[in-house]
């Protein structure tokens, strides 16, 4: 990945398929381990400072990637009347507020 960051293909260079608010994650994350290479002498400037941030996709509306009231009730609705367990997890991802390491973390005791 850090090769085609250094080839141009997150910021100033060629557009993929990446949002804005993804390339800039991207590049905060670099940002960081330059900025540790700089301070310890390793590299003598930072390739992140002032690098213009190109994306090409646009970025999702909230309608789009979050899940109304209404949706989220009919979900959990429909996860406690089936009988399978695909069906269970879904309830426990709700009951946890959607955080899959809260659900990964679960322990049952009998």
């Amino acid at each position: 990945m850090l090769k085609e960051y250094a080839e141009g293909y997150f910021i100033g260079g060629h557009k993929k398929r990446h949002t804005k608010a993804s390339v800039q994650e991207l590049n905060n994350c670099f940002s960081q381990a330059f900025k540790d290479a700089l301070n310890e002498e390793i590299i003598e400037r930072d390739p992140t400072w002032n690098a213009p941030i190109y994306e090409k996709k646009p970025t999702k509306k909230e309608e789009v990637k979050f899940m109304s009231l209404t949706e989220y009730k009919k979900l959990k609705l429909c996860s406690t009347c089936k009988n399978e367990l695909s069906y269970l997890a879904i309830f426990i991802l709700i009951v946890a507020g959607g955080r899959f390491v809260e659900v990964q973390n679960y322990n049952v005791t009998i």
